[in-house]
Parts: C-alpha cells; sequence; structure tokens
C-alpha cells in the first residue's frame, strides 16, 4: 500500500464518519435547547407576582405595593418591561458571547465578560443573605 492509497483510504474513512458526527452533533445542541426552553417554561408557569395570597408575608398595614407614587408618564407597565427587557438582554449576551467564543477561543475579552456575568448570577444570595425587602410585584417564587 503507497502512501497515496493510505491518505485516500484516511481521507475516505474521515468523509464517511464526518455526517455521523455532525448530525449526533445538531442532535445534542437541539436537545439542549429544548430542555432549557423546558426549564424556562416551568420557571414561568410557577413564577407569581403579588402577595396578596400569601397571608403569612403579606402586611396587613400597608395598602399599595409598592406605596403609592405616581408612575411615570402615566405608564404603568415598567416593571414588566424591565423583566422582559432583561431576558431579551441576556439571552442577546449569551448568543454574543457564544458566537466570539468559537471564533476566538478563550480571549481575555470574552473571559472577563463571562467571569462579570456570573458575578451578577450571585446578587440574589447576597439579597437574600440580610433579608432584604423585594417588591411584591417582581416576578418570583411562590411564597406558599
Amino acid at each position: 500500500m503507497t502512501t497515496s492509497d493510505r491518505s485516500d483510504a484516511m481521507a475516505t474513512q474521515l468523509a464517511a464518519s464526518a455526517p455521523a458526527d455532525s448530525s449526533a452533533r445538531r442532535r445534542r445542541q437541539w436537545l439542549a435547547v429544548a430542555a432549557v426552553a423546558v426549564i424556562l417554561a416551568a420557571i414561568a408557569y410557577n413564577a407569581s407576582r403579588g402577595v396578596a395570597h400569601a397571608a403569612r408575608i403579606a402586611s396587613p398595614a400597608v395598602a399599595g405595593a409598592p406605596r403609592p407614587v405616581r408612575y411615570l408618564f402615566g405608564w404603568t407597565h415598567w416593571l414588566g418591561l424591565m423583566q422582559i427587557g432583561v431576558i431579551v438582554a441576556m439571552v442577546q449576551l449569551i448568543a454574543v458571547v457564544a458566537y466570539f467564543w468559537r471564533r476566538y477561543p478563550r480571549h481575555p475579552v470574552l473571559l472577563m465578560v463571562i467571569a462579570a456575568t456570573a458575578i451578577v448570577w450571585l446578587d440574589p444570595v447576597m439579597n437574600w443573605a440580610p433579608y432584604a425587602v423585594y417588591n411584591p410585584q417582581l416576578w418570583h417564587w411562590p411564597a406558599d
């Protein structure tokens, strides 16, 4: 067997295995996306707003949540807009970082973006530790 025959055999073997690897990888990616979608749907289904149904944590002495103030420009949907905006921004940030990570693996700027984003996820833990007060109109896990 000559060198040319070996390289041709090797190229044929690699070409034959490439589509199978590609389809398996694509299937894993779709399964991962589906798993993330199911998890997000479960969180959205269980999300709760307000504390009217949770008598153990609601304060009967307080009327209004948050305290009654005029809405900015008279528009009452700022809270939902901000929450949806955060979700959209995070999806965009993850997509951009994933795209550039594939082009420039282990780039220092991308590592810093990942580190800065990871620190933000620790914020709820730092707020829960001192029993911080939250706006009950924000989406949250059910109180009961």
